[in-house]
């Protein structure tokens, strides 16, 4: 059920997000309640920095993830880009690569409230959605979506998802609420954690997100906050949706063209000092129109 909540006159045609025009077989998409703010938990979806700490172990274990282990540390981006466009913004992290050059790995911020990103390495992976839609002030729906464009999902890449080591996590019986939950301490395995196989010891990486999230408390308190450079990105998030909410009443928000959602994260090389923008054109589908930088 897709619900639209702002004034009539200004509502606009139906996104047209990729994802819900291939076939069942190509997409697996699940929901689950998380318990606490929904920008607490977009913003934790948006840091990077956490990626290769919080989740080491899993990611150094499986052959899904680019960076593994100690070379994902080594890995941290030496550039990053935040653009806004006509449809939320893109951010790119640039990593050295073995040419003097930058490997740029371009997640896409679709309004209002979603991520689309690609995390795995290849050239024919699935594609990966994230969605936190507010419950009350204190609670938020979140969607989970894998999907292949061009075909349908395979068992054999889809086990580490349906096992609940990827974003999908596993429910209470006739419930939203994950089985482990902050009652629970989330089922913590300390052996697990003692063995060096898991830095947090919390079965997949979308309920180690959410687990940090949720442990900052319902709404965090922002006020004790010290953000520093390696919080880049949360900043900018923070002033990207300050400044649309400004200029609402200008009639310039982003996400109004249904076709501004026919892109793909994107994973590719540059030169070192190229600039990122003026390849936002390497994002679209194949049916997509030009995708531009918001003035």
């Amino acid at each position: 059920v897709w619900t639209y909540m702002g004034p009539t006159e200004k509502m606009p045609a139906f996104p047209d997000l990729e994802w819900t025009n291939v076939p069942a077989t190509n997409r697996y998409a699940t929901r689950r309640l998380q318990e606490c703010n929904w920008l607490q938990g977009y913003e934790g979806g948006w840091d990077t920095v956490h990626l290769p700490v919080l989740h080491l172990g899993d990611t150094q274990n499986s052959n899904f993830f680019s960076g593994k282990g100690k070379d994902a540390l080594r890995g941290i981006p030496a550039r990053y880009e935040f653009i806004a466009t006509d449809f939320g913004f893109v951010y790119g992290r640039g990593r050295p690569n073995a040419d003097a050059g930058l490997n740029w790995e371009c997640a896409l911020m679709f309004m209002p409230s979603w991520k689309m990103f690609q995390p795995f390495a290849g050239p024919d992976n699935r594609i990966t959605l994230l969605a936190w839609v507010p419950v009350d002030d204190e609670n938020c729906m979140l969607w989970g979506i894998e999907y292949h464009p061009r075909r349908a999902l395979t068992d054999a890449e889809m086990e580490w998802s349906r096992t609940f080591h990827y974003i999908h996590v596993e429910l209470e019986p006739g419930s939203l609420r994950p089985v482990r939950n902050r009652d629970n301490d989330y089922l913590i395995d300390r052996e697990l954690q003692k063995s060096g196989r898991s830095f947090t010891g919390v079965l997949g990486l979308g309920l180690q997100d959410s687990a940090i999230q949720e442990s900052m408390g319902r709404i965090c308190d922002r006020t004790r906050e010290h953000l520093g450079s390696a919080d880049e990105v949360i900043i900018r998030l923070r002033r990207h949706l300050l400044g649309l909410l400004r200029e609402n009443d200008k009639n310039v928000l982003p996400g109004l063209n249904p076709e501004s959602y026919r892109l793909r994260p994107g994973i590719f090389a540059l030169t070192e000092n190229a600039p990122l923008a003026p390849e936002l054109g390497r994002l679209r589908t194949a049916n997509a129109a030009v995708t531009k930088p918001a003035a």
